[in-house]
C-alpha cells in the first residue's frame, strides 16, 4: 500500500523512465542499418552500372554462369568470418552444496554474398544473402560501405 506522496513519486518516475525510452528508441534508430536497406541501397548504386567496375571495387566474383549471349549470372562473397563466443558460468550456493550452470559457448559465422545478374555487362540485378556483422548491424553494411 502507498501513501500518496510515494503514488506521486512512482508515477513521476514511470513517466520519466518512459521519456527516456523513447528518446533513446529515437536517437539510435538512425545509427542502425539493417541488411535490407544496405541491399536496397547498394543495388540502387550499382543498377545500371557496369559490373566489372563493382568486382573491381569490391573483389572477383566466385562464379559466373552465362544465361545466353547478353545475359550472365554471377556468386560473389565477401567478408566471411567465424568468432568465438565465450562461455560463461554461473555458481549459486546452497547450503554447503555448490551448484553451476553453464550458458552460451560456441561460434557465430558471418558473412555477405550476392547474385549479381548483368545484361550486356550492365548490373540488372543484385539479390543479397547477409548476416550480422561484426561490428555493425549488417556484414553486407561491413564490407561494401567500410
Amino acid at each position: 500500500m502507498c501513501t500518496l506522496l510515494f503514488c506521486k513519486l512512482d508515477a513521476v518516475k514511470r513517466v520519466f523512465w518512459s521519456i527516456l525510452l523513447v528518446f533513446a528508441v529515437v536517437s539510435f534508430s538512425g545509427c542502425l542499418t539493417s541488411s535490407k536497406t544496405v541491399a536496397a541501397n547498394t543495388a540502387k548504386t550499382w543498377m545500371g552500372r557496369d559490373v566489372a567496375n563493382f568486382f573491381l571495387e569490391h573483389g572477383a566474383p566466385i562464379s559466373e554462369f552465362t544465361v545466353n549471349a547478353d545475359t550472365k549470372m554471377y556468386k560473389w562473397t565477401k567478408g566471411y568470418a567465424s568468432y568465438s563466443i565465450p562461455m560463461s558460468a554461473q555458481t549459486t550456493m546452497i547450503g554447503n552444496q555448490a551448484f553451476t550452470n553453464v550458458y552460451g559457448g560456441g561460434t557465430a559465422e558471418m558473412g555477405c554474398a550476392a547474385e549479381i545478374t548483368a545484361v550486356k555487362g550492365k548490373i540488372t540485378k543484385m539479390v543479397f544473402e547477409d548476416s550480422l556483422g561484426a561490428w555493425r548491424i549488417s556484414r553486407c553494411d561491413e564490407v561494401l560501405n567500410p
